[in-house]
């Protein structure tokens, strides 16, 4: 009586994925068609994740190049902070990778004072 319920349990574990937590630097972010940040963690392990949302935006300035992308503003970089990201299907809204890739998705990324 329990396996059919153990079964159905197993197959919906792919399905529910918690964001991961990391904290580190940040050290670069930006883009043209996607904005993005990167982390670096104490153990000098780098992350990189997409921003989709405005999660992102008082880290980014666009740059005066006349090409409309953004890069990090200067006084972040450096900067600890507390990075929550999801790896998700794209969905077409990063552009590059194909519709059904998984790709890094920051969820909050806050500054530790």
């Amino acid at each position: 009586m329990k396996r059919p319920y153990l079964f159905a349990v197993l197959l919906a574990l792919p399905q529910v994925v918690l964001a991961t937590t990391i904290s580190g630097k940040l050290i670069g972010g930006g883009g043209s068609d996607n904005n993005g940040v990167i982390i670096r963690t104490a153990d000098g392990k780098e992350v990189s994740a997409y921003c989709v949302t405005d999660v992102c935006n008082q880290f980014l300035e666009e740059d005066n190049d006349g090409y409309g992308g953004h890069s990090l503003k200067k006084k972040f970089k450096g900067t600890k902070v507390i990075l929550e990201y999801k790896i998700e299907r794209n969905r077409d809204r990063i552009a590059g990778p194909h519709r059904d890739d998984r790709v890094e998705i920051v969820k909050q990324l806050t500054i530790v004072k």
